[in-house]
């Protein structure tokens, strides 16, 4: 059973030394979306159509309490980005930190009473923030407005406020961004601003009251140190995660799934003969064919939690994080149980959502059975690790790899992070080398 420590150990370590060793390798991060500059391999251009599915490095948040990604949309028509009451402001932003550069993106669609602009962030102080944005005041006027953070409050700056007369679509906003200065500029309406941003730019696009379309973001920059660093760090993580989360994931849920819910029995009992061979069929069957037939059942006793617990999570199993997320939702909300959050805060963290992840974690309604305590810790060690909370990962997955020594996913996991915070050193041997050094 222990043979798989020391495999994804290696694994961790194999990573670790090249990319300690070379740097960041920018394509790597951005993938086949990053084109270097020649002889400059920190500075290039960042290009996504927007059209199909998200870019992988867009992190997404609103200023509600709901899940931002709900107001994201990719279809092949580019980014619908779609404020609610619940979220009147949404933010897709770039894992980017930049020196300099220009940031352009098409806007297709801007609904009337809108506003459409990107956000710069000042990496060196958390405090300082600029929001370029064109506000739509009608069908065919707008305002390119520059505001600043100023006490946790974006103020508008009248003096840099330029009108738009003759507002066509679709239109291009672009700004250019330097340590000291920012420039904008839509639909023939120019503007500028000083700034004092030598610790970098973070940037981002927010729509704010309305809805907006986009097509076509293109990044020309380059890439500031301090950044630089940082995503080196993450990406060495990202890939340590990636190589264990096939196998931690279907571990965990193969643990949380062949617990019964709770209520199993009274869902047993509510259904007709076809229906209980039908369940009994979909168990034997693979994840998509087992998926289908438990949706199936949950839709046809939508009232009954084990059956919605039961769908959400062979939606999981097969793939599907949002139907599973939705099933999951239905099933805690009419009867809560431990198995339940267990699978929901799986859902949510790999729906991007951490944070509700960590709350449906620790939710007390119910104690933890004993046979979902090594499920419990593996799932709050991989939220922890997504957080990038490595030192609160190691110190939960070593206590529980100790307590429950036959779970190779929590041993595997427990062992990657530990490699990635305290990587060996080589050791000195008796070998003499030129100019008086041991080897």
């Amino acid at each position: 059973m222990h043979i798989m420590r020391p495999l994804f150990a290696a694994i961790t370590l194999a990573l670790y030394t090249p990319l300690c060793a070379q740097g960041l390798d920018v394509a790597d991060f951005y993938g086949a979306h990053f084109t270097a500059h020649k002889d400059e391999p920190y500075s290039g251009v960042l290009t996504h159509s927007l059209k199909g599915q998200a870019p992988e490095w867009f992190d997404f948040s609103s200023s509600g309490s709901g899940l931002a990604i709900d107001s994201f949309r990719f279809h092949e028509g580019g980014m619908v980005i779609m404020p609610t009451l619940e979220n009147g402001s949404c933010e897709a932003r770039v894992d980017t930190g930049i020196a300099k550069g220009s940031l352009r993106v098409e806007i297709i669609e801007l609904d009337i009473g809108g506003a459409l602009g990107w956000l710069l962030r000042d990496l060196g102080d958390a405090n300082t923030a600029w929001l370029i944005e064109i506000r739509r005041d009608a069908a065919d006027t707008a305002q390119l407005v520059v505001r600043v953070l100023n006490r946790g409050v974006f103020r508008l700056r009248p003096e840099a406020t330029r009108k738009i007369e003759a507002l066509k679509f679709p239109a291009t906003l672009e700004v250019e961004c330097f340590a000291d200065l920012i420039k904008a500029s839509v639909a023939g309406a120019q503007t500028e601003i000083k700034t004092d941003a030598s610790g970098g730019v973070g940037v981002g696009l927010v729509a704010t009251d309305q809805r907006a379309r986009l097509m076509d973001l293109k990044l020309d920059i380059e890439l500031h140190p301090t950044w630089i660093e940082d995503a080196t760090a993450r990406l060495l993580a990202r890939r340590a995660i990636e190589r264990l989360r096939e196998h931690a994931t279907v571990g965990m849920l193969k643990g949380v799934a062949a617990h019964p819910h709770p209520a199993l029995q009274l869902a047993l009992d509510a259904y007709t003969p076809e229906q209980t061979r039908a369940r009994d069929d979909a168990l034997a069957a693979d994840a998509r064919a087992k998926a289908e037939q438990l949706i199936k059942l949950a839709d046809a006793h939508d009232k009954l939690a084990a059956a919605q617990h039961e769908a959400g999570v062979a939606a999981l199993l097969a793939g599907d994080v949002g139907l599973g997320l939705s099933y999951l939702r239905a099933a805690d909300k009419l009867q809560p149980a431990r198995v339940t959050s267990l699978a929901l805060a799986e859902a949510l963290r790999r729906y991007g959502n951490v944070s509700e992840a960590l709350a449906a974690l620790a939710t007390r309604h119910a104690e933890m059975p004993e046979a979902l305590m090594s499920e419990a810790a593996l799932i709050s060690g991989r939220i922890a690790a997504d957080r990038g909370d490595f030192l609160a990962a190691k110190r939960g997955l070593s206590e529980a790899a100790k307590q429950f020594p036959d779970h190779w996913q929590l041993a595997a996991l427990s062992d990657s992070v530990n490699a990635l915070l305290e990587p060996p050193t080589l050791r000195e041997s008796s070998l003499k080398a030129p100019f008086g050094l041991t080897l």
